[in-house]
């Protein structure tokens, strides 16, 4: 009895030793992640014949994280290194560590950046790019997406050295927006992306950019204290590329983004011109109204930029949009809505008394409450009758034709281009006449052409056109 206690006993401390041995094995397997919080004294001794004895390097002053993220899982399968599903090649399996889950990884010949590699006949993998020079003791990772790194001596993206950047003051700025970037105590960096087939991507300086005014202002749109900069997308062949690029000739101090929705995104102005995407343009359609050179505006139907009329009350230059999707604006003396192609005016209140956040549902509840008077055109909420007949004075009075398209029947829009035309035709004649007596019979047939064509009921210009060309017959 005593006899086969002992055995047991034995055979009790014998399993439980070999159960400690191997959850000893078991924690150590879990050192293949590298242990970055650990504190390493004497580094430069510690790293002597390490590399012989295929031992990596601890790096000191990190923090460990969690590697469980299925795209950011190391592990050896079947012999082969897997980073999530993907191989990766080009670094030894047995001294392999990886730096803080990043794309940064070691073994015992160096460091590396895991380059990803899009294959069309195969599938993707990723390719250990070796990082020349890089100083292990420094090294750390700089942003969550383990895509730059930094050492006392440079700032990485993607195992490639940042040109220029400082290690000590380089920070990332991401604004409300969504349009990130860099800077430094000297420079603003960018994020440049090149594309013909295969992604490139690559930090760059932006040319004499000051870091200490750089500034995003919405829109893609960027200013310093000398320059406005708006979002570069560029197609050359089957290249592409996005970055960032100066506005040439604009005021960076009176320059802003206007534009909040998707129909007017790009869309900027400073004290002399608007601006869309970082083009100047002299008509431009916003918030309802074409603006003339940031001189004067437009009133016209969505779409139809041919049916427009003047709007001479409104002061382009501090004209305000205050809902770019109901076309709620004001200028320094009142506030308006263009509704239906016509301009009214917000009977009691002051462009001041508007403190609401623009194109926000309570400032539309409050605005659309106000009574309000028609200033230019008909009011729609009038019977048909009277619309029409609104519009039909209105084109007369106006002397534009234009004006007829703000009919809602096509029979209307007919009639009064029909009479309203005449007064078009007319003026249109006596400039034939002019380049008549001018001799320039070219130009004179031109217009006479026009003029039959278009206003048919015009009874002078069938006869103009048939003397110009008996008179372009002589000259030959």
């Amino acid at each position: 009895m005593n006899r086969i206690f002992f055995i047991r006993v034995i055979l009790l401390f014998t399993l439980s030793g070999c159960l400690l041995v191997d959850n000893s094995e078991k924690h150590e397997g879990y050192k293949t992640r590298m242990d970055i919080s650990e504190k390493v004294s004497s580094e430069e001794e510690k790293n002597v014949g390490q590399k012989e004895r295929g031992v990596v390097p601890q790096i000191p002053n990190q923090t460990s994280n969690d590697c469980s993220r299925a795209e950011r899982k190391y592990e050896v399968i079947d012999g082969e290194l897997l980073l999530g599903t993907e191989k990766v090649i080009g670094i030894d399996i047995s001294s392999f560590k990886d730096i803080n889950c990043s794309y940064y990884v070691m073994d015992k010949n160096g460091v590396y950046y895991l380059k990803k590699i899009y294959n069309k006949t195969d599938k993707n993998f990723f390719e250990a790019q070796k990082i020349e020079n890089i100083d292990i003791k420094t090294l750390s990772i700089f942003n969550e997406y383990g895509d730059i790194a930094k050492d006392k001596n440079h700032m990485y993206q993607e195992g490639v050295i940042i040109e220029d950047a400082d290690p000590n003051t380089f920070e990332e700025i991401t604004p409300e927006d969504g349009y990130r970037y860099w800077k430094d105590k000297n420079h603003v960096f960018f994020m440049f992306h090149e594309d013909s087939g295969f992604l490139s991507v690559s930090i760059k300086k932006v040319k004499n950019a000051d870091p200490s005014t750089f500034i995003s202002i919405g829109g893609g749109y960027w200013k310093d204290k000398d320059r406005v900069y708006t979002s570069l997308i560029k197609f050359n062949h089957r290249l592409y590329v996005r970055g960032i690029k100066e506005v040439k000739n604009a005021d960076p101090k009176t320059f802003e983004y206007v534009g909040n929705t998707m129909s007017d995104h790009g869309i900027a102005k400073d004290k002399n011109s608007y601006y869309r995407d970082g083009i100047k343009e002299d008509n431009i359609e916003f918030c309802g109204l074409i603006i003339h050179d940031n001189i004067s505006a437009s009133i016209s139907i969505s779409g139809k930029k041919e049916a427009s009329y003047s709007a001479p009350v409104i002061d382009v230059k501090s004209l305000d949009c205050l809902h770019n999707l109901y076309y709620f604006f004001r200028d320094k003396n009142s506030v308006y809505i263009k509704e239906g192609g016509m301009l009214y005016i917000m009977k009691n209140i002051r462009p001041e008394d508007i403190t609401e956040e623009k194109n926000s549902s309570a400032m539309l509840k409050r605005l659309d409450s106000l009574e309000r008077e028609p200033m230019y055109g008909c009011s729609t909420k009038e019977s048909e009758e009277d619309y029409s007949e609104c519009i039909f004075n209105f084109a007369k009075s106006r002397k534009n034709s234009d004006i007829c398209y703000f009919f809602r029947s096509e029979k209307d829009i007919s009639k009064c281009l029909n009479f309203s035309g005449n007064h078009n035709a007319e003026k249109k004649y006596q400039q034939g006449l002019l380049l008549l007596q001018q001799k320039k019979f070219s130009d004179a047939e031109k217009v006479f052409s026009e003029i039959v064509e278009k206003y048919p009921e015009h009874q002078k210009a069938p006869k103009a056109l048939n003397e110009v060309k008996k008179l372009m017959k002589k000259e030959q």
